[in-house]
């Protein structure tokens, strides 16, 4: 299966070669029902059907940033996308974007986002910063205006780039983590220390984005199944 319906920068021109580099879910009215929605290479905004068909919502976005972490925020019912200069913007289900005040240190510094997490019980933001290895975090009611970020730990790894993270219904955070750039691994991520601890391989497949639509009960089983669906678009 293949993504279709994918354009370049323009939005008006097909892109067959195009890929989704950021996925996320937003749960629907009723339990077990979710819309997967996706950036691609050319910062396109997408919602994307589980059968491969990508239905473009928006285009122009111009994020500064090379990699970015990309995740649902339930209490704004928008995207926020983080990039790796700081970026931090806000993406409406129809697409429109906002451009909030860049992510900072509480401490001084930019942050390098790759992945981004929101809690969907609690409103907790959870970051990677791929040039620190490091887990940050922010809980503040005006979020994503405000954006200050508090280290919480080092993951223990080197990463790159190059994974993605999510913050699971009970408030469990897992990410796809890659040492080399090229293959990736599932791990768990502590949320107090930012510890990173090996959960299995993805059989030598390298993944840029995961996203969990359903509860823990059934993790690891959704993750596996939308990590491959994105790699395969890779």
């Amino acid at each position: 299966m293949s993504i279709t319906g994918l354009f370049d920068a323009d939005g008006v021109t097909p892109n067959p070669n195009g890929s989704i580099l950021n996925l996320a879910a937003r749960p629907g009215v009723n339990p077990g029902d979710y819309s997967l929605y996706g950036v691609d290479n050319n910062a396109n905004f997408y919602q994307i059907s589980l059968n491969g068909v990508a239905t473009l919502v928006s285009s122009g976005f111009t994020p500064a940033g090379f990699s970015a972490g990309f995740a649902y925020d339930p209490f704004n019912d928008n995207f926020v996308f983080g990039d790796d200069t700081g970026g931090n913007y806000s993406i409406t289900t129809a697409g429109a974007v906002t451009t909030n005040a860049n992510f900072t240190y509480a401490g001084g510094g930019t942050p390098s986002v790759f992945g981004m997490g929101i809690d969907p019980s609690f409103g907790t933001v959870f970051v990677i910063d791929a040039e620190t290895d490091t887990l940050s975090t922010t809980f503040d009611p005006l979020f994503p205006s405000n954006s200050e970020l508090t280290q919480v730990g080092s993951l223990g790894i080197d990463v790159t780039s190059f994974g993605g993270l999510v913050v699971d219904w009970d408030g469990n955070l897992f990410a796809s983590l890659s040492v080399d750039g090229l293959t990736s691994s599932l791990y768990s991520i502590d949320t107090l220390t930012g510890a990173a601890t090996p959960v299995g391989s993805f059989g030598g497949a390298g993944l840029v984005s995961i996203a969990v639509p359903e509860p823990s009960s059934i993790l690891l089983g959704s993750l596996g199944t939308l990590a491959l669906f994105r790699r395969r678009r890779a």
